[in-house]
């Protein structure tokens, strides 16, 4: 596997951070690990079919992931206790900003930021798994299934021309278990952090999760932003140099009109375009094959 290649899989788990520690562990440990398994095999899938080249659903594509940055940079303005939307929209600013000087900037701060996540998020975690009881560690029901759609923020990385690699789909898959696991009796990962005891004393470690939260949410509007590049310079490269204003202002715009959206649009919109629409290319291409062999005969 190429530099690039693993630069592009550390971007990617940076940006699964983010679901994997605001949003998958509502749905519990097991349900978060079984949908981000699930995630990793359709990645992998869908990593060896045909892309997506039609300018018409890359334009879809456009339009949904202008609407997901304004919902991640809304989800990014509840890493801080007193967060409002200037939070999320400075971020999505710099994310802008830095996919327009290409995907190799935003790439080169990912490996950075994978750096520091590891410090944090292994201190986190270091001092909070041994606390965990095991009382709350009952597989839970089915839970609400708009938290899962979380988990195909990875499916992302198919509109790249570089592969993800396994072994960063594994430690995904692993991080997000932690998360669940650690958040188990409590409302989320960050209200767990608050009950932290360090060498017997109490320790309220959120102001860590905010900073670690932050910096997953650059990556993951940095990736969104470039894949936003990217489509932009397939369906007319003349506009390219719009991309940052079109990231930054409609996306902008789109977090008080993904509030108006809903979970379930959001959710079932993520499926189709995140999901669904990697592996329409090869099917299509199949169907062709067979009308032409059906004429021919």
């Amino acid at each position: 596997m190429s530099v690039r290649s693993k630069q592009h899989s550390v971007l990617l788990f940076c940006a699964a951070t983010v679901p994997a520690i605001l949003v998958l562990p509502k749905a519990g440990w097991l349900w978060a690990g079984v949908t981000t398994a699930i995630v990793s095999i359709l990645l992998y899938t869908a990593q060896k079919r045909e892309r997506n080249t039609n300018p018409i659903p890359l334009a879809a594509l456009l339009g949904w992931n202008l609407l997901a940055l304004g919902a991640a940079s809304d989800l990014l303005c509840s890493a801080f206790e007193q967060g409002n939307e200037l939070i999320g929209l400075l971020l999505l600013l710099l994310a802008a900003y830095a996919a327009s000087k290409g995907e190799c900037t935003v790439l080169r701060v990912s490996a950075v930021i994978a750096f520091a996540l590891t410090i944090l998020y292994g201190t986190l975690l270091g001092f909070s798994l041994p606390e965990i009881q095991k009382s709350n560690l009952k597989p839970e029901q089915m839970p609400q299934w708009t938290v899962l759609a979380a988990a195909l923020v990875p499916m992302l990385g198919l509109y790249s021309e570089e592969k993800v690699s396994g072994a960063w789909q594994a430690v995904a898959i692993v991080f997000a278990i932690l998360a669940a696991v650690v958040s188990a009796g409590s409302r989320d990962f960050y209200t767990a952090m608050k009950s932290v005891s360090i060498l017997g004393a109490m320790e309220r470690l959120e102001p860590i999760v905010s900073v670690a939260v932050t910096l997953g949410g650059f990556c993951l509007l940095g990736m969104i932003c470039s894949v936003n590049e990217t489509i932009v310079q397939k369906i007319y490269p003349k506009a390219k140099v719009f991309t940052m204003p079109i990231n930054f202002l409609l996306g902008g715009a789109s977090i008080w009109i993904s509030r108006l959206c809903g979970g379930a649009f959001l959710a079932i919109g993520t499926a189709i375009f995140w999901g669904l629409l990697p592996f329409l290319p090869q099917s299509l291409e199949k169907e062709k094959k067979f009308e032409k062999n059906q004429k021919n005969a």
